[in-house]
């Protein structure tokens, strides 16, 4: 496995007596060196930090090293820092560099600092050194050591990233064990003696068996990930709390990214309408920029440029929806005719090659007028560019092939040019196991008062496919609501947006909160090969996840429930079904406007989604290490679910409370047929 070797070993000429402490980073995420206490002149901190990478070392990447004055009560203070590329680095493969650091004034000072570099490609082209060379660690054949085992993938925070970190001077456990799971299995042994050596400092270090592992098993391994593979700590057992590295990362799921649409209007041609005044409008999300307009042509040249950046996560950014209109008589006074637009979701620009499309026709159509037909060609580049993204010029074709119209339109591969209008329909049938949202602040009051005691959430669904909305009705204190309703949206078939969005929200006065969200990725429901059927799903439950089901009026995880990162509880579980019909726009009963509808439709079979069946579950727990200190010395519990059985958070017994309320809605009904 590729990776990078930092081992820090000195830092002379400091200036007073101190605890001094190191920080380590490359490539934005960072370790701690232990506390060397009491250190006059020099800090011998000899230690090793350790990197797992998935792709190549950049020669310009920077290797960036931080030494504190380190204090217990008040913030660490900076003694200096020292940055280097590691140019030099990527071609020999081995560095021994002794430099001064510079200060918060970029004035270098008198404190310098030791460190050797070693760096590991995967081919072995760099250097021909091996890591025994590097780590010189005996065996432990008196088992003193304890193992302590966690994934950092599920980590919180921010701060460092997988890596090593060894004290040369003190003996580390070498052998983990035969594989991954059987090191994760190892118990804490401690010999009598290790009670006489609490005054060490703490050792950090991955098993080089498990490394082993990690390399055989990076290889099903997607390369963003590689250098997370299989991260495990060996410990001793230390009372000094200042001594233990602190292990923070950011969690990879949500994490927000630079990017950067960039959009090219060149011209349009063919545009239905006489004496017009053409005014090109860009939308991506909430932001809208304007050509300027050209005056009595069908036939515009613009040629003008625009630029959208973004530092939000990708999910979010692939869903956000590219619109591009032409309006006629547009300006200050009035808003303007709309001729015909056309839109797709960034990710289908972001999935082509480069990135980008390239001097392709967009069709422009009437979304008042399905029946209309087209209504013009719009001209552009569209370039969608993230983060360590490689730029590419593209082939320019001769001028004969671009004005090729119906050859060369804004269409992934594989795309019909001619696509046809379609019904999509999202039918949402119940939903079950919604969590208590006591957000109404009067309905506590009337709660203390009044005795009333009902549920406090008031549900309804939102679904956001294509740029557009549509929702159902809201259900009023309902924590099991039953809307029997579908919300129906007419876009393009095939269309280009890729993934329905599914969120029950709950309604207040205020602003309206998030209880869980679901993603229906439409090319998972449907297949275009020659035994090809059009998007269908269900009807089925779709469990939703998100934070954790506590309300608190400050959710600092309510971005879970949005559907951003992997929720941690069960929030919700939705009956919904989604079909697609693809529309005859010869008949005269149709629907002309792409406006999203809500409508009533019958109830369903309460054996639709299969038989209900009794289950038994059982789960015993052993041990559990690693508890975040904050609640290490207050009284901890656990709990198995599968959905809400097994929930003792909200207080209620989860199967008899079903079993009562379904009773109660069926004698309601029971009441009203009769």
């Amino acid at each position: 496995m590729m990776s990078l070797m930092v081992h820090l070993k000195t830092v002379a000429h400091l200036k007073g007596k101190s605890d001094r402490i190191a920080k380590v980073t490359f490539r934005g995420l960072s370790f701690y060196s232990r506390v060397a206490e009491n250190c006059e002149d020099v800090a011998p901190f000899n230690e090793m930090f350790r990197w797992p990478i998935a792709s190549r070392l950049d020669g310009n990447e920077m290797l960036e090293i931080q030494i504190y004055n380190y204090s217990k009560v008040f913030s660490n203070r900076l003694v200096g820092t020292f940055s280097m590329v590691l140019q030099k680095v990527a071609q020999e493969g081995h560095l021994l560099i002794t430099d001064t650091l510079i200060d918060d004034n970029n004035t270098s000072i008198k404190t310098s600092v030791t460190v050797e570099i070693r760096y590991q490609p995967m081919d072995g082209t760099v250097g021909s050194w091996s890591e025994g060379e590097f780590l010189d660690v005996p065996d432990d054949r008196d088992g003193i050591f304890s193992f302590e085992t966690e994934s950092l993938l599920s980590s919180h925070g921010s701060g460092t990233s997988p890596g090593r970190s060894l004290q040369g001077s003190i003996p580390t456990f070498r052998k983990a064990g035969k594989g991954v799971f059987s090191a994760m299995k190892l118990s804490k042994i401690r010999s009598p003696r290790e009670d006489h050596r609490r005054d060490e400092p703490a050792v950090l270090d991955m098993m080089d068996d498990l490394d082993r592992k990690a390399m055989r098993i990076a290889g099903s391994l997607e390369p963003d990930t590689v250098s997370l593979a299989s991260v495990t700590a060996v410990t001793t057992n230390v009372s000094n709390k200042r001594s233990k590295p602190d292990i923070k990362m950011e969690p990879s799921s949500g994490r927000p990214v630079d990017y950067q649409i960039s959009i090219t209007i060149i011209e349009a041609r063919q545009l239905i309408g006489l004496n017009m005044d053409p005014v090109v409008c860009v939308e991506i999300g909430d932001e809208k920029k304007y050509t300027s307009m050209k005056e009595s042509t069908n036939c515009p040249y613009y040629n003008e440029y625009f630029v959208f950046d973004f530092h939000i996560p990708p999910d979010v950014m692939f869903d956000k929806i590219i619109k591009l209109s032409v309006i006629h008589s547009k300006n200050l006074l009035r808003s303007g005719t709309l001729v015909g637009s056309f839109k797709m979701d960034v990710g289908t620009v972001y999935s082509q090659p480069e990135h980008q499309f390239y001097h392709k026709w967009a069709m422009l159509s009437d979304p008042d007028d399905i029946t209309a037909g087209c209504k013009g060609y719009l001209k552009c580049d569209i370039a969608v560019v993230g983060k360590g993204d490689n730029i590419k010029t593209p082939h320019k074709a001769n001028e004969t092939e671009e004005d090729e119209i119906e050859g060369n339109l804004l269409l992934p591969e594989g795309f019909p040019t001619e696509r046809q209008w379609a019904r999509y329909y999202v039918k949402i049938h119940r939903a079950e196991g919604l969590p208590k949202m006591n957000t109404s602040i009067m309905a506590n009051v009337k709660k203390a008062f009044i005795g009333e005691n009902r549920d406090l959430v008031d549900p309804y669904v939102q679904v956001q496919f294509a740029g557009q909305k549509g929702k159902t009705s809201v259900q009023k204190s309902s924590y099991e609501p039953i809307w029997n309703e579908q919300v129906v949206f007419t876009e393009l078939f095939p269309p280009l947006c890729k993934r329905i969005k599914v969120q029950i929200r709950d309604s207040e006065k205020v602003n309206d909160v998030a209880i869980g969200t679901h993603f229906i990725d439409l090319r998972k429901i449907s297949n275009d090969g020659d035994k090809g059927f059009l998007p269908t799903l269900g009807p089925a439950w779709v469990n939703m996840y998100g934070s954790t089901r506590q309300y608190s009026l400050m959710d600092e995880h309510q971005d879970l429930n949005d559907g951003l990162g992997e929720g941690v509880s069960f929030r919700a579980r939705l009956l919904l079904s989604v079909a697609v019909e693809v529309l005859d726009i010869t008949s005269p009963e149709l629907t002309c406007s792409t406006e999203v509808q809500s409508e009533l439709i019958s109830n369903i079979s309460e054996s639709a989604t299969g038989k209900v069946e009794e289950f038994f579950l059982f789960g015993s727990f052993l041990e559990a290490t690693m508890i975040d200190r904050k609640i290490g010395d207050k009284p901890i519990s656990f709990e198995i679910t599968i959905g809400n059985y097994g929930n003792q958070i909200d207080g209620i017994s989860i199967a008899h409370h079903h079993r009562r309320r379904r009773k109660r809605t069926e004698r309601a009904r029971m009441r009203k047929t009769s």
